[in-house]
């Protein structure tokens, strides 16, 4: 996971995978690593979808022209949310406050990633630590322009909205 520079690299095995939005023309590019035939584990913090975290394991196949591969659906969620923040000012992930979140993510070892200049997409490996970011965030001062939403808001539930079961592995 990049923390620092806006452009994720991937790592050998990896391979980029497209999925369509829902409720929407647009689509969000995910990085997956094969587990098995068409199943790959997600190894990138979704920025826009919902019900998709790093680690959950997913259905993927190639489009009709077999040029690009596309997520269909979670086979398994892997036990981690992803939690999405902005600082909607000119400075956005630069002011003071952004600054500190980092800093803050940092110390409690969070993976994030960022969509410059204003956002950062969270992984959150446990309900402990989804709280106590919830409770960090709200210290955010007004001035700071913060907006924050959960990206995974029913993490045992599928692209839409289904139940899935859980891993039994979390990772970290």
């Amino acid at each position: 996971m990049s923390k620092s520079t806006p452009r994720r690299k991937n790592s050998p095995g990896e391979v980029s995978a497209l999925l369509v939005l829902q409720g929407a023309r647009d689509v969000e590019n995910i990085w997956l690593k094969r587990v098995k035939g068409n199943t790959f584990e997600v190894r990138t913090i979704p920025f826009w979808a919902y019900n998709l975290s790093f680690g959950d394991k997913v259905e993927a196949a190639p489009d009709e022209d077999g040029d690009g591969l596309f997520i269909n659906r979670v086979v398994e969620k892997g036990g981690n949310r992803t939690v999405r923040i902005a600082f909607n000012t000119a400075s956005g992930l630069s002011t003071a406050e952004a600054v500190k979140l980092r800093k803050y993510l940092d110390e409690r070892g969070l993976e994030y990633e960022i969509f410059e200049p204003t956002m950062l997409a969270v992984n959150i490996p446990s309900e402990r630590e989804y709280e106590q970011l919830v409770e960090r965030l709200q210290t955010v001062p007004s001035r700071a322009k913060m907006i924050a939403e959960d990206g995974d808001p029913q993490p045992n539930r599928n692209l839409d909205g289904s139940r899935k079961r859980r891993s039994s592995s979390k990772r970290r």
